[in-house]
C-alpha cells in the first residue's frame, strides 16, 4: 500500500447504521418536527464551507429552526440535550463496529499509516466508544463542524489531510456515500473506497 494515510467516515461505514434513523423516530416521536428538520437542514448545507464551527452551528440551527418552528434556542438545547446524546445512547444498547474495523487498524498502525475518522455529525468520539472502538485507535478524531462543511465539502477533506501532515494524493477515504464521501475525497484529489457490508479490504 503505497498511501501514508486513510480517513474513515464513521456512520455506516464503521458501524451498520440501517436502522438508527427508525430507532431515532421512535425514541423521540414528540419531537418528530425536529428530527426532519435536522436531516432536511443538513442536507441544504452539505457541500458549503463555512470555515469555523460556530457559524456551521448557527446555519444548521437557524435553517431547523424556520422548517419546525421552534426558536434557535431551542433547536440547539434539543440538538446538545436530547438529539445528539440520545444516538450515543441507542448506539452503545445496539450497536457493534463491523468485524473488520478493529483488525484493519491494527494493521494500518503496524505499517506506519496514519489514520482519521471523519464524520459528518459530532460527538464523534462518544459514538466510536460506544460501539466498542477506543477514539485511541486512530491518530485523531474529528467532524465536519470542527472542519468547517458538511460533506461533500472539499476543504474539510483538505483540512483532515492536513491535520494528517500528509497530501492529499497520498489519502485513502473509505466511506459508504459515494455522493458525500466519495465526491469529497475526488474533490480533494484523494482515493475513494466503498464499504458494502460486513466484508471490506484495504
Amino acid at each position: 500500500m503505497k498511501n501514508k494515510a486513510v480517513i474513515f467516515d464513521l456512520d455506516g461505514t464503521l458501524y451498520d447504521n440501517s436502522s438508527l434513523a427508525f430507532r431515532m423516530v421512535l425514541r423521540d416521536l414528540r419531537h418528530l418536527s425536529l428530527l426532519k428538520a435536522e436531516r432536511k437542514s443538513r442536507e441544504e448545507l452539505s457541500g458549503r464551507y463555512f470555515g469555523d464551527s460556530g457559524l456551521l452551528y448557527r446555519a444548521l440551527f437557524e435553517r431547523m429552526s424556520v422548517m419546525s418552528g421552534f426558536p434557535v434556542e431551542r433547536v440547539e438545547n434539543w440538538y446538545f440535550t436530547v438529539f445528539m446524546p440520545a444516538m450515543t445512547h441507542i448506539l452503545e444498547k445496539g450497536f457493534q463496529a463491523r468485524p473488520w474495523v478493529l483488525p484493519l487498524l491494527a494493521d494500518l498502525r503496524s505499517k506506519g499509516i496514519r489514520t482519521a475518522v471523519f464524520s459528518d455529525y459530532d460527538f464523534a468520539q462518544q459514538k466510536l466508544s460506544a460501539i466498542g472502538i477506543s477514539p485511541n485507535c486512530f491518530d485523531f478524531v474529528t467532524d465536519a463542524f470542527s472542519e468547517g462543511g458538511f460533506k461533500p465539502c472539499r476543504e474539510s477533506f483538505e483540512s483532515v489531510a492536513g491535520k494528517l501532515n500528509v497530501n492529499p494524493s497520498e489519502v485513502i477515504v473509505v466511506g459508504d456515500r459515494p455522493e458525500k464521501d466519495g465526491a469529497g475525497a475526488m474533490g480533494a484529489g484523494m482515493f475513494f473506497r466503498k464499504v458494502n457490508g460486513n466484508e471490506f479490504e484495504l
